[in-house]
């Protein structure tokens, strides 16, 4: 609800669902600011089926990325349709319905085109299910200092290229 307040503040049409039961405090405060900005949130399945068969891009942000238990009722419903659009998804952290230490699928699991993963990528990104439904996966800085774990480090390109020897056009692998 907060990326949808700031995308209408910067001037794109954007529709909100809401499709869940209880909603957390933090979530709250989101759904009050979209309400004095008198956005509508569609709560109803028609009103979210119709608003997903409209759009031109759907952002993923049913479930952050704790889900650990399987996705069933309206939850299933909706990543059924969103699946089914072929439109572009984009999910915000993880694919819903993917376990984001696992990567499995959670018996529903949206197939995004794109992932943004928050703050740093997660492990079931890259393992079972998730490379074929995470798309394109992205990391973004949100500004979240990690302790440093011992023994685990992220290699990328860049330290990759520091750590793999220089190879003559004449060797050979072995």
């Amino acid at each position: 609800m907060a990326l949808a307040r700031l995308a209408i503040q910067d001037g794109f049409n954007v529709i909100v669902s809401y499709i869940g039961t209880t909603m957390p405090q933090s979530q709250q405060v989101q759904y009050q600011r979209l309400q004095k900005m008198n956005i509508p949130i569609l709560e109803d399945m028609e009103s979210i089926h119709n608003s997903i068969q409209q759009a031109e891009i759907l952002i993923d942000c049913i479930f952050g990325n704790g889900c650990n238990r399987e996705v069933r009722g309206n939850y299933k419903t909706t990543i059924d349709w969103m699946n089914a659009s072929n439109k572009e998804i984009i999910a915000i952290d993880v694919p819903s319905g993917l376990n984001a230490d696992t990567g499995k699928e959670m018996g529903a699991c949206v197939h995004a085109t794109q992932t943004l993963a928050l703050d740093c990528f997660k492990e079931g990104m890259f393992i079972e299910d998730g490379p074929s439904v995470c798309g394109k996966i992205q990391c973004l800085d949100i500004g979240i200092v990690h302790e440093e774990k011992d023994g685990i480090i992220w290699i990328d390109q860049q330290l990759a290229q520091t750590l793999l020897p220089i190879r003559s056009n004449l060797s050979h692998k072995g």
